[in-house]
């Protein structure tokens, strides 16, 4: 048997431990509640949980986080992280230099130029959402031209 199990972290910092085997489970649990998995090894005398008991243990106001020594992120992936990063600053940065210049920046247009990127259109909303806010605060005017259609006013 070996010796190293899951180890899930919470938003609120609660840890739960549970069997490597429920690993395929665990993902999406993961992604919605933006949860980490890490591989670990539980100190001597603390329980390992099934995925029925690790269910409970969750939804319990009672639980006490058990002790383990934390070995390697499963997930999320760290480079995917940095990734996601790099790519929205990309996208920040070509809209605010489009919007500086005097140009015209549409949604489609964003979705167009970045759509094998993977990046939703309300992520893409946010972006220019962002920019935008930043340029007012920096004295810029923002017209908008039309349905996600933006340009400084000259």
């Amino acid at each position: 048997m070996s010796n190293t199990c899951l180890l899930i972290k919470t938003k609120d910092n609660r840890q739960y431990l549970t069997h490597e085997k429920n690993l395929p489970s665990l993902v999406e649990f993961a992604k919605t509640f933006r949860a980490e998995i890490y591989k670990a090894t539980p100190l001597t005398g603390q329980k390992v949980l099934e995925l029925k008991q690790l269910i409970t243990s969750i939804c319990a106001t009672d639980y006490e986080s058990p002790a383990a020594e934390i070995a390697v992120r499963i997930f999320p992936n760290a480079s995917e992280r940095r990734k996601k990063l790099s790519t929205a600053k990309k996208i920040k940065g070509y809209i605010e230099s489009q919007l500086i210049t005097g140009q015209a920046v549409s949604l489609a247009t964003l979705k167009e130029r970045y759509a094998d990127t993977g990046v939703s259109v309300a992520s893409l909303c946010n972006h220019m959402s962002v920019v935008r806010s930043k340029l007012r605060s920096s004295g810029y005017k923002i017209d908008k031209l039309g349905a996600g259609i933006y340009k400084v006013k000259s």
